[in-house]
């Protein structure tokens, strides 16, 4: 676990529960509000999302980040994951094989970001840059995204057939290799 104590007079502190950092660069660009959560369905008119990740010079994608949702009246089934090149502003090609993942999102923290570990897909992710996309479709059942009112220009829907560009802004985010400036931290084990 962590443990934390700042500088100030009152010398606040706190302990982790979870047990993991995720180092590099990371990536987002949504503001982090949640104004509504979005239905994907497979089978239905919104069958998978996706958002576009700029990457700042040549890096290696290892880590997504999606803030999935669920309450007891709109549960969670898997979600494949994508990690799609850039079509000419919409996805493309898929530049790993899509895989499922259940999200992480539950009754006690119901819109945690569900952690998409890329490590293992390093060779195809490596030495990327540029525009990318990373989302999901809905194979079976439904799943839940969280969503900022107004668009950042980086969300898309996929309705099963094709890419739309989406009014509102979703919490997808990246972590890629090389930090652009190193964490400063001080800290004792």
């Amino acid at each position: 676990f962590i443990d934390a104590i700042d500088s100030s007079a009152q010398q606040n502190a706190a302990s982790s529960e979870i047990y993991q950092y995720i180092s590099g660069n990371y990536i987002k660009h949504d503001n982090g509000t949640v104004s509504f959560v979005q239905s994907f369905s497979a089978g239905g008119f919104l069958t998978g999302v996706a958002n576009r990740i700029t990457l700042s010079g040549q890096t290696t994608l290892t880590t997504a980040l999606i803030r999935n949702y669920t309450d007891v009246n709109n549960p969670n089934d898997s979600i494949e994951i994508h990690v799609w090149s850039n079509n000419s502003g919409t996805p493309g090609t898929d530049l790993i094989t899509p895989f499922n993942v259940f999200p992480e999102a539950n009754l006690l923290e119901p819109q945690r970001m569900t952690r998409i570990d890329l490590r293992d897909y390093e060779s195809q992710l490596d030495s990327l840059q540029g525009s990318i996309f990373i989302g999901f479709t809905v194979p079976s059942g439904q799943a839940w995204v969280c969503e900022t009112s107004g668009s950042n220009g980086r969300g898309y829907t996929y309705n099963g057939s094709t890419w739309s560009s989406s009014s509102y802004t979703y919490h997808f985010r990246a972590i890629t290799t090389d930090p652009l400036t190193p964490p400063d931290a001080y800290f004792t084990a």
